[in-house]
């Protein structure tokens, strides 16, 4: 028995008998995303159990790789689409409710949550979010609220996967610090006691001496009270001094 190339391809009558509308309408058609990895029969087998839907939910395999589910119940169907996305042995299955006339990249782009780790501080934006999540697929939301307080260690974003594009656990950031510019010295918080003139350390510290009083405020106790006026003013200048030595 030889096959041949040349016969005509076999075509089906256009009957209704040799199509199926109405018991596809409450069906997923699915494609596993790395078949080597995942048995079509065990998958099939478990998924019901997975959905909680045993015995009211039948699979069919299609190919090596694309799959058929056909629900008793619509709302057994939306609950499966609903907490999408669904794996099996540890890899992604791509799932989409059944249409008569499917998208030439039908079962080609799924849904997922990714998390976002490791924002630095002065980059945490919206912005930054949205820039960082579209670097992995189509970003659709963004579950980031400046106004209110947010205790997780990771931003969660939506994005629509293409399949066709290798999947990473994780990606670094690099970002430019742009440098500042500005030739003169940050002006620092002080406390002068001059009157106008600049004065060396040496010259500062006799005037803070004799400005230094031993009296506390109201309602406390004043330091060294065991001291002489004169010799607590020397203490205080003492703890007070700028010179570490």
């Amino acid at each position: 028995m030889s096959i041949g190339d040349d016969e005509e391809p076999l075509t089906l009558p256009d009957s209704p008998r040799f199509r199926v509308f109405d018991g596809n309408y409450t069906s997923l058609l699915g494609q596993l995303l790395n078949p080597d990895c995942q048995s079509m029969a065990r998958m099939i087998d478990y998924m019901p159990t997975a959905w909680r839907v045993y015995e009211r939910v039948r699979g069919i395999a299609l190919s090596r790789d694309r799959f058929q589910f056909i629900f008793q119940r619509e709302e057994n169907l939306q609950t499966v689409l609903k907490d999408r996305p669904w794996s099996y042995n540890h890899w992604a299955m791509v799932l989409e409710r059944w249409a008569a006339d499917s998208p030439p990249d039908f079962l080609r782009y799924m849904e997922i949550w990714i998390r976002i780790r490791h924002i630095p501080m002065k980059f945490f934006t919206g912005d930054t979010m949205y820039k960082l999540a579209s670097e992995v697929g189509h970003v659709e939301e963004i579950a980031y609220d400046p106004k209110v307080s947010h205790t997780k260690d990771y931003i969660r974003a939506l994005i629509t996967f293409d399949t066709e594009n290798s999947a990473k656990a994780s990606r670094k950031l690099t970002f430019k610090c742009p440098l500042l510019r500005n030739a003169s010295k940050p002006a620092i918080p002080s406390i002068s006691a001059s009157s106008g003139k600049e004065k060396s350390s040496s010259e500062t510290a006799p005037s803070l001496a004799k400005n230094v009083v031993a009296e506390a405020p109201p309602g406390f106790l004043p330091m060294f009270p065991e001291l002489p006026p004169q010799e607590q003013r020397a203490a205080l200048l003492y703890v007070s001094h700028s010179d570490d030595t």
